[in-house]
This record gives C-alpha cells, structure tokens and sequence, in this order.
C-alpha cells in the first residue's frame, strides 16, 4: 500500500480529545506560499470558518467566540499583496541603520495587511492584521535550513523582528519562539532571546 503526505481533508475533534481549549491560530504566508500552496490555504481557511460555527463555549474555543462577538467571518491568513513578496525590514536596517522601531513595526504590518480566503485571492485587510497582532500571546517561526542562523539571515530580522517590532507598536508584548527544525529527528524549540544567546555562544567558540 503507497501512503502520500498529502492533505485532502480535516476532522475536527472535540476539545475533550486534546485535554485543552482550542487555539486560535493566525498565518503569516509568504509569497511563494501563497503562489504554490493555494490548495492549503484554502483547506485552512474552511476549517478556520468551520471551527468557528461551532456550538462551544468562550472558554473551549476563542474562534467562535470571536465570531458570535463580530457576526464575521474570521480572517486568519495574511500576507503580501498578490504578486509582491518579501517583508523589507531587513532591507530597511540596511538601507537605513538608524530606523526607529516605531517604522520597522509599520513596514512589517503594511507588508502583511492583506488576507487569505478560501474564495478570495489577497484582499486588504490592514486593520483586521493589526487586530490579530495585538491580540497575539505568541508568535511562532520555524528555521529549517542549515546553513543561516538567526542573525545573518534577513528572514528571521524581518518575520521575528518585524513582528515584535508590530507588536511594540500596538503596545503588546507576545513571546517569540523560534523554532529549529533543520533535523527531523531533533527539533527545538527555543525563545528568540535563548536562539540569539545560543548562536553569539557558537561564534565566540570558533573564534
């Protein structure tokens, strides 16, 4: 029998079955994600709407709580504008080495104010971006090549940076994980802050 690692499909299962309340999740896609993976976004973006129809309580699931609250569908994928790719805080720092963190925050939000639909491809949705940023108790990020760490590669500067930077803005303060999965059999999961120490402790030890 030939088993693909393809999902066509989703479950949804009971909070009782995970022993915690359900997490609202929201995804900041890159460019190329949105070009390759519509299938993906598509299928997230109905069980997004799917979990949020849910009849459950405030405290078993925030998504339909947020629902029942906006009469809204809820927007949870965001990225650039259709056909524009990258964030540019790294290009910011340089290009501009004394720029204030106030306008990394704001490269960062106007970078990834557009939304993601199962039916609609990139449409505007600044404030409802914002919203999800300060609202956010974490943000996750996920290294999974080799050969960069997380201070000489401008992907972690501009999604790490760029979002603490957002979140700053909104006068929030989210923990920041970076996560490194560069090998299957031994991933890791570290604060940025513990990342930063872990890779300056390397350097000094091949000085």
């Amino acid at each position: 029998m030939l088993f693909r690692s393809r999902v066509s499909g989703f479950e949804i299962l009971p909070p009782a079955f995970f022993g915690r309340p359900r997490i609202d999740v929201t995804l900041r896609i890159s460019g190329l994600f949105r070009d390759v993976f519509q299938t993906q976004i598509a299928l997230f973006d109905e069980a997004v709407q799917a979990v949020s129809l849910l009849d459950e309580t405030d405290d078993e699931n925030p998504i339909a709580t947020a629902r029942r609250s906006s009469l809204t569908e809820q927007l949870r994928i965001f990225g650039n504008a259709p056909g524009d790719y990258g964030v540019g805080v790294g290009r910011m720092l340089s290009d501009k080495a004394s720029a204030e963190r106030s306008e990394l925050g704001n490269a960062y939000l106007t970078a990834s104010s557009y939304a993601y639909r199962a039916h609609e491809d990139g449409v505007l949705a600044a404030e409802a971006f914002r919203a999800r940023v300060a609202v956010s108790n974490a943000f996750v990020h996920v290294q999974d090549m080799n050969e960069q760490d997380v201070l000489d590669s401008d992907a972690f500067s501009d999604h790490e940076g760029g979002f603490a930077a957002a979140a700053s803005l909104l006068n929030s303060a989210p923990a920041i994980y970076h996560v490194d999965a560069t090998r299957s059999d031994r991933q890791k999961v570290r604060t940025l802050s513990e990342e930063i120490a872990r890779v300056v402790q390397i350097g000094r030890a091949h000085v």
